[in-house]
């Protein structure tokens, strides 16, 4: 009992600071963004404790100063259409259990339109950006505290098969989605090792790309072995003649092609590459592939508005069957929960998040903000890499994706704002 006592004034503790101070809110947020566990035993997590407290913060600010969130760009209209549209969806669900997701989103959304109110200028992005590649670390660390922990099982591999070899899952409790996350990650440590210019951060973001690389291939992951060849493949792209990058690229390449046998022989499952044999021992593949026929079977069946927000796994085209899994594909997911009205809202939501991205580097290219333009283009190869992991995993209501976004918000008003600024000064631009 006392206990309890003592966590639930530890949170009513946390809570009241982030009232108080809300742009620490937003940082503490974006730091336990992947964890999901229940705060200290309570009904809460920690990120929902501190999305209710962003929320009432946010609300005592808009008071007192009486500015209004800006509502005039279009990300942050869509964001809203969706989240409202995903309670219109709540409203066909079968069990009062699918509430979680309509709860989760409603603490990305308070969280969302906090950053992007209380994060103004490029030295709070930088800080967001750096806490996401530290929240990163405290994920491996995690998963190197279970590598330690069945270390004799690991290191012996002659023993261990492809369906019983030791993956990392990170706080996700799932090795494939801290594979994506730290795809994610990878851009980011990149190019903000070329921002700061401070040699301790500097050596830990470099540091920080090449764990993350390391811990993608320790996922045994085939959606992360993909997403980490895409991401490599961008930044290669983008970096040009700079020889520097081009040595560690080469370098993570290096990485990968030399991975354990046993890496070797779970990349060799992926569909294309994989022989009949493997396919046959294989179980994960052909769920896949049978989740997203149904996927397509209860959207065609409900092609406007869907079965219902979570009614996935639940829902058959003939009876109300219970699922063991997910899509396993955020669109045909969202596909058959939200129907076409859903799917089209986020697909529009990603277009013009790419669309805006370009825009970003286009002028901060132009106006010469090296520092502007690096992290424009570190989020977009960070989008481009969820959005591709999306294909392989159900990430609609992960926070990630939508932190990204209200980075993106703040960094189009930063850019606005200096457009503005160089036009009355008559720059050429």
């Amino acid at each position: 009992m006392w206990l309890q006592v003592l966590y639930w004034i530890i949170a009513v503790s946390i809570f009241l600071i982030i009232v108080a101070r809300p742009l620490l809110g937003v940082y503490f947020s974006v730091a336990v963004m992947t964890y999901q566990t229940n705060f200290l035993g309570l009904y809460f997590s920690p990120g929902e404790i501190v999305s209710v407290a962003l929320g009432v913060g946010l609300l005592i600010k808009i008071y007192t100063s009486k500015e209004m969130p800006d509502l005039k760009n279009w990300i942050i209209v869509l964001v809203v259409l969706f989240c409202a549209w995903l309670g219109i969806s709540f409203l066909f669900s079968y069990f009062d259990s699918n509430y979680y997701l309509l709860r989760r989103m409603a603490s990305i959304v308070l969280t969302f339109v906090s950053i992007i109110y209380f994060v103004k200028n490029i030295k709070q992005i930088k800080t967001i950006l750096l806490i996401m590649v530290i929240a990163g670390w405290a994920d491996v660390t995690y998963g190197i505290a279970d590598y330690l922990k069945y270390k004799n099982e690991v290191l012996n591999l002659s023993i261990i098969n492809l369906q019983t070899l030791f993956r990392p899952t990170g706080f996700s409790g799932d090795p494939n989605y801290l594979a994506l996350y730290l795809t994610v990650l990878i851009p980011l440590s990149f190019y903000l090792f070329f921002i700061f210019k401070n040699k301790i951060v500097k050596f830990f973001l470099l540091c920080s790309s090449l764990l993350f690389v390391g811990f993608v291939v320790l996922t045994y992951s085939r959606g992360g072995f993909l997403g980490l060849g895409l991401v490599l493949f961008l930044i290669f792209f983008k970096q040009g003649k700079h020889f520097l990058r081009l040595g560690l690229l080469i370098f993570l390449l290096v990485v990968v092609i030399f991975a354990s046998s046993n890496y070797r022989q779970r990349i060799l499952t992926i569909p294309g590459l994989a022989t009949a044999e493997k396919r046959l021992s294989d179980d994960s593949i052909d769920n896949r592939i049978f989740y997203s026929k149904l996927a397509l079977q209860l959207f065609f069946q409900n092609p406007i508005i869907g079965v219902g927000l979570g009614n996935f796994k639940i829902e058959t085209p003939d009876t109300r069957v219970a699922l063991s899994q997910v899509t396993h594909n955020t669109y045909l997911e969202l596909a058959a929960e939200t129907g076409i009205i859903g799917l089209s809202i986020f697909m529009i939501l990603i277009g013009l998040a790419i669309w805006r991205l370009r825009w970003c580097s286009h002028w901060f290219k132009i106006l010469r903000d090296h520092e502007l333009f690096y992290i424009s283009e570190a989020l977009e190869i960070s989008m481009w890499a969820f959005l591709f992991g999306s294909l392989f995993l159900s990430t609609q209501y992960e926070k990630t994706f939508w932190f990204l976004l209200a980075i993106l918000a703040s960094l189009s008003r930063i850019l606005g704002k200096m457009l503005v600024i160089a036009k009355r000064s008559r720059v050429k631009l």
